[in-house]
C-alpha cells in the first residue's frame, strides 16, 4: 500500500520537473532558507536528515542511471519507488534506524540553534516568514487565476484569438522601444542601477570593440 501511494506521488507530482525528483524540494527549499538567512544576516538553520527512502535512493542512484542513462524523471521516480518496494528489509530497518537517530540529533541542533538566536533575529525570521507565506497564496491565486483565463482562451473562437495575439505583439513592440528609449535616457545621466544587466554587458562590448578601433 505504502509503494503504491509512492509511486502514484511521484507520476503524478514531479513527473514535470527537469531535475532528479531525490532533491528537488530539499534544494529548493534550502537554498531558499539559506538564501535568506544571508541576507538577514542569520546564522544558518541545522540541515534536516534525509529520509529513508531518500537514503536508499541515494545508494542506488549511480547504479540505476547506469542501467537506464535515457531514463526521464518520471520513469527514475517509479524505478526509485520499485526497488524501495522490493528493498532487503535488514537494509530497509538500518537506513530507518540511521534516520531515527540523525533526527533525534537534529531536534537538539534545532533547538540549540533558536537557543541562540537573539529577540532581533527571531523577529526577522517570523516576518520574513509571514512575508513568504503571504506571497505563495498570492501566486496560488495568480496560478488559479491563469488557469481559468487559459479555460476561457481555449474557447475563444480563432479569429478572435489571431486579433489578440496581434494586439499583443504590437504592445510587446512599443514596450521595447519604450525601454530602450528610457534606458538610453538613464545611461546619459549616469543611473546604470537601473539598467538591465545584459544592456550593460552589450554597451560594454560595442564600447571595447570601438576603442579597438581606435
Amino acid at each position: 500500500m505504502a509503494s503504491n501511494k509512492l509511486l502514484n506521488f511521484c507520476s503524478t507530482k514531479i513527473f514535470s520537473l527537469p531535475r532528479n525528483f531525490l532533491v528537488i524540494s530539499r534544494d529548493y527549499s534550502g537554498s531558499k532558507r539559506r538564501l535568506m538567512e544571508q541576507r538577514l544576516d542569520i546564522p544558518e538553520r541545522p540541515k534536516r536528515p534525509l529520509n529513508a527512502f531518500l537514503r536508499y535512493t541515494a545508494l542506488i542512484r549511480d547504479e540505476l542511471k547506469e542501467k537506464f542513462p535515457e531514463a526521464k524523471v518520471p520513469e527514475l521516480c517509479r524505478l526509485y519507488g520499485k526497488k524501495w518496494a522490493q528493498c532487503d528489509p535488514a537494509l530497509k530497518k538500518e537506513l530507518q534506524d540511521q534516520y531515527r537517530k540523525d533526527m533525534l540529533k537534529y531536534s537538539h541542533q534545532v533547538m540549540d540553534y533558536e537557543r541562540k538566536l537573539t529577540d532581533e533575529q527571531k523577529m526577522v525570521i517570523e516576518e520574513e516568514n509571514r512575508r513568504v507565506e503571504a506571497n505563495k497564496k498570492k501566486n496560488e491565486l495568480k496560478a488559479d487565476w491563469m488557469a481559468e483565463i487559459s479555460k476561457e482562451w481555449t474557447k475563444l473562437p480563432a479569429e478572435k484569438r489571431e486579433k489578440f495575439e496581434i494586439e499583443a505583439k504590437k504592445l510587446m513592440e512599443q514596450y521595447k522601444n519604450d525601454m530602450i528609449d528610457w534606458e538610453a535616457k538613464m545611461i546619459q545621466m549616469g543611473n546604470l542601477d537601473v539598467i538591465r544587466r545584459q544592456v550593460l554587458l552589450d554597451l560594454k562590448d560595442k564600447t571595447g570593440q570601438e576603442e579597438k578601433k581606435r
